[in-house]
């Protein structure tokens, strides 16, 4: 007789019961016995303790720090494109105070981007075409400078 295979949600399903049902357990034999251990050697117990706190504090806080570090680099990437795409000028000089008028308006966060973005979108434009034209005319005149050395290549 064929049996029903029971499908693989249902297998992970009893297999995670499975576990916490036997981690449940392990966890009521070591409580008694962390109790125990306390009462017999406080000393030892206190110092175990403290060393697993400070371990615990210090890996968290190395973690926070490397957090931080990329966000700060990610920032940098982010504010070194933004002045490249829109001119140091116009970054320095108008988008970060009138960001900063806005945000210091207390208002929601929703406004704040909605402005801010609306900003964006009529002021970038104008920059944005400039480098554009300023990169389509280097791209053409490394195609001229290719094609004017192959053209000198075949004939010599």
């Amino acid at each position: 007789m064929a049996t029903i295979q029971e499908h693989p949600e249902q297998q992970l399903e009893q297999y995670i019961a499975l576990f916490l049902t036997k981690l449940v357990r392990i966890i009521q034999i070591i409580i008694p016995l962390m109790a125990k251990f306390s009462k017999d050697h406080p000393n030892v117990f206190l110092f175990f303790a403290s060393a697993l706190v400070v371990y615990v504090t210090w890996r968290i806080l190395c973690n926070m720090v490397i957090i931080l570090r990329r966000l700060l680099a990610v920032f940098v990437i982010l504010g070194i494109s933004f002045v490249f795409l829109r001119g140091f000028n116009q970054v320095f000089y108008k988008d970060i105070p009138l960001l900063y008028r806005i945000v210091t308006q207390s208002q929601d966060f929703e406004v704040v981007l909605t402005k801010w973005t609306a900003y964006l979108g009529d002021t970038s434009f104008d920059h944005c075409s400039v480098v554009l034209g300023l990169l389509t005319s280097r791209v053409k005149e490394l195609l001229q400078l290719i094609q004017a050395r192959t053209n000198t290549a075949r004939w010599t």
